[in-house]
């Protein structure tokens, strides 16, 4: 029922959307089978350890690190609230935290390529909007371009 009532509470007093409200729905029902299936335990019965081999089955599922941020973000939010209505004495999310998503390095198109994509009249055929729009990413490239060599200079 703690669910229920949690989820309500977003929807009508944090006004969260829909797909927000949906979203917490099945990461909790997700964490609550977990904790019913692997230690037999409700969800007001939770300790930090029991979160932690949430954590440990979630990256052996193959679930992103970002996903597993949100799921522990929807988990603090949920403990916090059952704290706040005294369901709860301490939240066992207190010392939690979540994986690093690793950094993608930028992926960096080469000059040749780009101005052979600018010069193509595949999509720049002439016409005002066309020309208007060349103009535009022109700038906008030249712009970060400069932008990226005025601060390689700063640091010299």
């Amino acid at each position: 029922m703690t669910v229920e009532q949690f989820l309500t509470y977003l929807q009508h007093e944090k006004r969260y959307s829909p797909h927000t409200v949906q979203s917490y729905r099945t990461d909790l029902i997700q964490f609550r089978d977990f904790m019913l299936q692997t230690f037999e335990l409700s969800l007001n019965e939770v300790a930090y350890i029991h979160v932690r081999n949430y954590m440990v089955w979630l990256m052996e599922e193959g679930v992103t690190e970002n996903s597993i941020g949100r799921k522990l973000s929807t988990l603090r939010s949920f403990y916090k609230y059952l704290v706040r209505e005294q369901i709860v004495q301490s939240s066992p999310m207190a010392l939690v935290k979540a994986p690093k998503a690793p950094k993608r390095l930028p992926v960096f198109v080469d000059d040749q390529k780009l101005d052979l994509l600018l010069d193509s009249e595949e999509f720049f055929d002439g016409s005002f909007s066309s020309v208007r729009d060349l103009v535009s990413y022109r700038s906008i490239i030249w712009n970060r371009y400069a932008a990226c060599r005025i601060a390689d200079l700063e640091g010299i």
